[in-house]
């Protein structure tokens, strides 16, 4: 038996527990990560600066998730650099609880030191903790001013939003061609099963018949979906635009754009500088919410 949220306990104090609670927030976001704030820089001594914020922390699907917000302040201190080799250092938020072996249940923020090397990997962080930035530390610095930024952090969604540009991948070759070819393939991750749009330009000609057609084809996981079939004319190129939408799974999928030529001495048109410029095999693709 469970209670709502926002009912009040019986008569004998039974109402929302603790993991109701956080399953009742995982509900609300389809992944962890930040929601806003928590914006991290170096010091010129061995801390970090992180700014006030608000995270959406998670120690395991089963347990559910749940909102922490940072005051604003200091990590505690790291080492020094390494004498030869640089590391990477992970600065996390945490929401701690008594009940799962944390000292207390206070929202804690930390940082997590890899090991120096030629060539350091990012360091695995605490089971419940989101890492709010990666920082290299050089071989030899003093201080965490010195640390560079290599990545930027995962964002909290909310479930059912959009996750926007998902990939856009151009082809930007001028040649000629009469074989099939992939002329964009993109790797995407959706964290649940999402509605994608997936948008197709083409800018081409042909230098051999006065009028044919080119099919640009869209594979998912090396499954044909769909086929767009565009007009191309003589010594002339035109543009042509095509969209397509399709329920996807969660997890990972590679989308390709498949070129066919329908006709003789297809070629590619692609510019870039100005605002005259020719698109080119343009593949973009775009979450368009929950399906």
């Amino acid at each position: 038996m469970t209670t709502a949220l926002g009912i009040a306990p019986d008569s004998a104090g039974v109402g929302t527990d603790p993991l109701q609670l956080r399953k009742i927030i995982q509900a609300r976001w389809a992944n962890p990560g930040i929601v806003t704030g928590l914006g991290c820089a170096g010091r010129s001594d061995l801390r970090y600066q992180l700014s006030a914020g608000v995270a959406v922390c998670q120690r395991s699907s089963a347990d559910g998730c749940t909102e922490a917000y940072w005051q604003g302040g200091t990590t505690p201190s790291v080492l020094v650099g390494d004498a030869s080799n640089p590391r990477i250092d992970v600065v996390c938020i945490k929401a701690n609880d008594p009940t799962q072996g944390d000292d207390d249940n206070q929202v804690v923020a930390l940082v997590v030191q890899g090991t120096p090397a030629v060539s350091p990997v990012v360091p695995a962080i605490p089971a419940g903790a989101v890492a709010v930035a990666t920082m290299r530390m050089p071989a030899g610095a003093t201080a965490t001013n010195a640390a560079i930024v290599m990545a930027q952090p995962d964002y909290a969604i909310p479930f059912g939003g959009s996750l926007g540009v998902l990939a856009d991948s151009v082809y930007p070759q001028e040649d000629n061609y009469a074989e099939p070819l992939i002329a964009a393939s993109a790797q995407i991750y959706v964290p649940t099963r999402r509605l994608v749009e997936m948008g197709v330009t083409l800018t081409c000609g042909s230098t051999e018949i006065d009028r044919g057609s080119i099919y640009a084809r869209i594979n998912l996981d090396g499954n044909a979906i769909r086929t767009f079939e565009h007009a191309i004319f003589l010594n002339s190129a035109t543009s042509g635009f095509f969209t397509e939408i399709i329920e996807i799974e969660q997890g990972a999928h590679t989308i390709a754009l498949v070129l066919i030529p329908g006709a003789g001495g297809i070629f590619h048109t692609y510019g870039t500088g100005d605002i005259n410029s020719w698109a080119g095999q343009r593949l973009v693709i775009s979450d368009r919410g929950v399906a």
